[in-house]
Parts: C-alpha cells; sequence; structure tokens
C-alpha cells in the first residue's frame, strides 16, 4: 500500500507498538485485583481533567464562540457526557472486576426466557442501589441485553492483543468507550488513533490513560488517513476497530481504489488478514405507533423529543434519527408532523462543522423533487464569523411512502435530512406495528439502533405486540420511547450492529463495545420509558437547550464526585438556573 508516512512518524509509531507487543502477554494474565486499581487511578484523574476547556475546544471545533451564552452551553453539555459516561464506564467496569476478584465471575444479572420468542433477557438496570438511586432521571427507565443461546452466559475473556482503535469524529467520548472495551473487557493492549476532527481531544486523553501509558498498555497518536493506513497494515497489530462509515471500513478491509474493492469482494479476498471489528452508521427508524388518541402535549412532547433528536451535533450522530414511520391512517397523524414543524423553526441552524456534511445534504436535495421536500430555514446558531465552516444548511424534511424514490432509507445522510415515511396501518397497532418492523427490517439501511413509540394505554391490550415487534426487530438498540442515545449512555447495555453482517456487506458494523457485564451472545440491548418521562430528552421553549450551562456543569460534578454537597448544588441549579 502506498502511503505518505515520513519515515520519523514510522519510527516513533513502531517504538509505540514494540512496547505495547512486549507488554501485551502482561497484560492479558494481570490478575483482576491489579486491571481495577488502573480503573481506581484513571477515576482520580477524570476528576482533575480540565473539563471545561475541554468542553471549550469542541464547541469550537464546531463552529461556536463559547465565550457567549450560546457556546457555553454547548461546552457545558460536552462536559457533562464526557464526565458522566467516563466515570459510569470506570465504576461500571470497577464493579465487575470487584466481583471477579472476589467470586472469579462477573456480577451476575438475573435473567428471564422472553415470553414470544427463544432469546433470554439479562436485566442490566437498574442493577444495584448506585442505579436506583442515580441523578440524571433515569428512575422508572429499564434496560436489558437479549441473547441468543439459552441463558445468559457471563465470562472474563483475555485475547492477549495488540488492538488498533480508530477514533470517531462526531463525539469525544466515543474512542473512550471503543479503547475501554478493548484493553477491559477484550484484554488488548491499545493504540488509539484519534480521528483529524478530534485531534484536540489527545491532550486530555493522554492526561486520562498516563498510568496505562506509562505502564505500556496503551497509547495514542494523530494522524491522516495515511497513518491509519499504515497502522492497519503494521506487522504488529493484531486486531482493528473503528467508529466511522462504510467507505472508510470498506477501504481498509478491500483496498482504497473502487475497482480493487469490488474485485476483492467478489473473490472474498480482503487486503487486512487480521479481525476487524467496527461501529459504523444507520439510518435510525423512529416508529410512532398508532391505535390510540394521544393528547396535544403528548404530541407535542413526542414531536419535540424527536426533534431534539434530530438537531443534536446537527444530525451528525450514527444514532440521529433519519426516517419516522407513521401510519397514515391515524387520525393525529397531521398533528404530529405539523408540532415537530413547529418545533423545528424555533432551532437554530448549527455550522456544518462535519466533514462532508454539506455534499450529501445535497445529494439528498437532488434526489427529491421539491413537492417531496420541505426544508425549514432558521437562523444561524453560530456567532463566529470565522470559522470557515459553510453557511448553515436547515432542517431538510422528506415526505415519502411505499411509491417513493429509496434514496433516503438508503444512504446515510449524516447531516440535518429527516425521512417521514407514511404507511397504512388502519389506526390498529396489531396491524400498523408488524408492517413498520418489516419495513425498517427490510427496507432501511442498517442495523445499529431504532425506537419505538407506544402509548401506556396500548400496552394493557397490546403488550404482545410490542414484545414481539422487539423480539423482530434486527437492531443492536431497541429504544421504547426514548431516544436510543440514552442507550449507549447505560454502561450495562451494549453497543453495535445487529449480529450478522459481514465484511464483505457491511452497514452498521461487527462486533460491539460496552458490556460491563461480559454477557457473551449478545443479539440487543433492550431500554424501555414510560410513555412519558423525564429522561426523554427534549428542547427548550424557545428551540434552544432545555439545560442551562450551570445545569450540565452540575451534572458533572455529581457525576465525577457524588457527594450531598454535590447533589444539593445539583438541585438548586435545577430549581433556580434557567436556560439562556
Amino acid at each position: 500500500m502506498n502511503v505518505k508516512v515520513s519515515t520519523q512518524q514510522k519510527d516513533s509509531l513502531h517504538l509505540k507498538l514494540e512496547r505495547l507487543s512486549k507488554n501485551k502477554e502482561k497484560w492479558r494474565d494481570m490478575e483482576p485485583a491489579q486491571r481495577s486499581s488502573y480503573l481506581d487511578k484513571m477515576l482520580l484523574r477524570l476528576q482533575t481533567l480540565d473539563h471545561q476547556t475541554w468542553g471549550k475546544r469542541s464547541s469550537i471545533r464546531q463552529g461556536y464562540d463559547p465565550n457567549n451564552s450560546h457556546g457555553d452551553v454547548i461546552a457545558a453539555a460536552e462536559e457533562m457526557v464526557n464526565s458522566a459516561l467516563m466515570a459510569g464506564t470506570i465504576r461500571a467496569l470497577k464493579r465487575t472486576f470487584t466481583s471477579i476478584e472476589h467470586n472469579q465471575t462477573p456480577p451476575q444479572v438475573s435473567s428471564r426466557p422472553s415470553t414470544v420468542s427463544s432469546q433470554h433477557i439479562a436485566s442490566v438496570f437498574p442493577y444495584d442501589f448506585a442505579d436506583r438511586m442515580q441523578p440524571y432521571g433515569l428512575v422508572g427507565v429499564k434496560g436489558e441485553v437479549w441473547t441468543t443461546g439459552g441463558l445468559p452466559i457471563q465470562s472474563l475473556t483475555s485475547e492477549g492483543k495488540v488492538s488498533l482503535v480508530l477514533g470517531a469524529g462526531n463525539q469525544s467520548f466515543l474512542a473512550f468507550g471503543d479503547v475501554m472495551h478493548q484493553l477491559f473487557v477484550k484484554g488488548n493492549v491499545t493504540i488509539l488513533k484519534h480521528h483529524p476532527v478530534r485531534e484536540f481531544c489527545e491532550s486530555f486523553y493522554e492526561h486520562l490513560f498516563a498510568d496505562l501509558i506509562s505502564d505500556g498498555f496503551f497509547a495514542t497518536t494523530l494522524g491522516d488517513v495515511d497513518i491509519s493506513s499504515w497502522l492497519c497494515e503494521h506487522q504488529l497489530v493484531e486486531a482493528v476497530h473503528m467508529t466511522g462509515g462504510t467507505g472508510t471500513h470498506d477501504a481498509i478491509v478491500w483496498g482504497a481504489d473502487k475497482e480493487l474493492q469490488a474485485k476483492n469482494k467478489a473473490n472474498n479476498t480482503p487486503v487486512l488478514n487480521k479481525p476487524m471489528t467496527s461501529e459504523l452508521g444507520c439510518i435510525t427508524p423512529w416508529i410512532i405507533c398508532s391505535g390510540i388518541e394521544w393528547t396535544d402535549q403528548e404530541l407535542s412532547h413526542h414531536a419535540s423529543q424527536l426533534a431534539k433528536a434530530f438537531v443534536s451535533q446537527n444530525s451528525c450522530n450514527c444514532l440521529s434519527p433519519k426516517v419516522v414511520v407513521l401510519d397514515e391512517d391515524w387520525p393525529q397523524i397531521d398533528q404530529f408532523v405539523d408540532h415537530l414543524r413547529a418545533h423545528l423553526r424555533k432551532v437554530k441552524s448549527p455550522p456544518p462543522y462535519y466533514p462532508g456534511s454539506i455534499g450529501r445534504f445535497n445529494s439528498f436535495k437532488n434526489a427529491y423533487s421539491e413537492q417531496a421536500m420541505e426544508l425549514i430555514v432558521t437562523e444561524t446558531a453560530s456567532s463566529r464569523v470565522d470559522h470557515e465552516l459553510g453557511d448553515p444548511l436547515g432542517w431538510l424534511l422528506i415526505h415519502m411512502d411505499k411509491d417513493s424514490d429509496p434514496y433516503a432509507i438508503q444512504n446515510e445522510a449524516f447531516s440535518p435530512v429527516l425521512a417521514i415515511y407514511k404507511l397504512s396501518g388502519q389506526n390498529q397497532c396489531d396491524i400498523f406495528l408488524p408492517k413498520a418492523v418489516s419495513l425498517v427490517n427490510d427496507e432501511v439501511w442498517g442495523t445499529l439502533s431504532c425506537s419505538v413509540f407506544f402509548h401506556d394505554r396500548l400496552t394493557n391490550q397490546h403488550a404482545e405486540t410490542l414484545e414481539l415487534a422487539i423480539s423482530n426487530l434486527r437492531y443492536g438498540s431497541v429504544a421504547v420511547n426514548l431516544w436510543t442515545s440514552i442507550v449507549y449512555g447505560l454502561d450495562g447495555c451494549t453497543w453495535g450492529a445487529y449480529p450478522g453482517e459481514s465484511l464483505n456487506n457491511v452497514a452498521s458494523g461487527i462486533g460491539i463495545v460496552r458490556n460491563a457485564f461480559m454477557i457473551e451472545n449478545v443479539e440487543k440491548s433492550v431500554l424501555r420509558s414510560p410513555f412519558v418521562h423525564s429522561a426523554q430528552l427534549v428542547l427548550g421553549k424557545d428551540g434552544g437547550d432545555a439545560f442551562s450551562a450551570k445545569q450540565y456543569r452540575a451534572v458533572s460534578k455529581l457525576s465525577l464526585k457524588p457527594s450531598l454537597s454535590n447533589m444539593i448544588k445539583l438541585i438548586w441549579h435545577m430549581i433556580f438556573s434557567k436556560p439562556s
């Protein structure tokens, strides 16, 4: 492979890989108590990390000025997500290793057989007193891991390989989850190559992982696609994991040249001859189940939740909703879409910071007639004039039915595009939901995540309809009445594509991450919420954020250092600190 990597870069990276390789058996054979001690050190380092600076750098990279109120909220939200997710991951793994240290097994979770299939269901949230008392509005939410092949099996495995992680570009915490899974769940020493969009993360990762770096179990590097290619091919790298897009995946596995890719796929001759796991994209569907009348407040609430999930990160997330499936016979369908429009009209449009957003957005505009599209143009969310990221794109809705061109449900936008797909379900959940499940399984691209919205009053008479839908959905994460971002955020749940994707026809990826309980034979994670719940993320009344920067930072501090004092401060800010 002809890649442009300097001799100095090669020498530096080779030394890092040699050191990792030298220590891989030591890490593989390390006693649980010793690995657990690294988690203790990481938690202390996380508590001393400069989260405010990290959040500000992310805000700047997305085209915001962190010194004004809007940019400050963006920065504070990043602080909160990073600290809460990272602290939760460390504590969950610590719980597992402490259990292994004393019992030689991971902490056992209760399980039950499915009532509608051969799958088994492990209850992973809430697991213990800490889960039940956590302050993030999740009381009443239940997390499950569904498995195949009998009762859930939990085991500690240690592969003892040198693993390369190619980090994601759209979120700072994603590479952390990937690295922690490689190190502590799979037992691999790891080198992380930061995505060029997130190179500002390196110093924070080096602080957080300093003890693992100094002892030769972890390393980081910066670089472009040439560095990634060189690392993938290096003889000391024994496994590769990436978070990104299918195009990058196929270039790594089958070759950068498109003709070569096709030839190698046909002959099943990958250019990468080592294990490859991945978390890629998805056209995440939101299925709105008909069959019952919603109040106007419920319509507005769930339209706001959809809008919030859609506009977050300018819709550049692997789990951003990209198609909402509605029953055209639901009498309230127009009201729901009207509420969605009304919420989106209030949301300021951010700069298209993620590479390729403008081109992908325009490809969707070119695929449909003016009659099928609805572009909601709002004012810019950025006060910076020097970001050079381009003008805001607006919020593009594409109206579809069974006769529409399938482009919008077969191509991932990774830009602010949302398809509204109508199918006939006779306003009966027993008819609509199975049809919607077939649609998203068979015609919508990707298998990563899916949300189903099912009114509590339907559950009494149609509980089995919902259970069958959850069982039949071929998605690695299914959220009931919630955005699947919370599935990723819960440490007991797993994250990854539905099992069965192949290297030569990959969509959402192969393998999983997270999995703090170390459960084998995972099929999917399922998160259930009551129909209206505080865990549901919605927009603020003015279309902005529903929380203030002070509230986000109070949550961050409580996540890092749980205490009565920090709990009181959080309650104070939740009452008296209003969004700006």
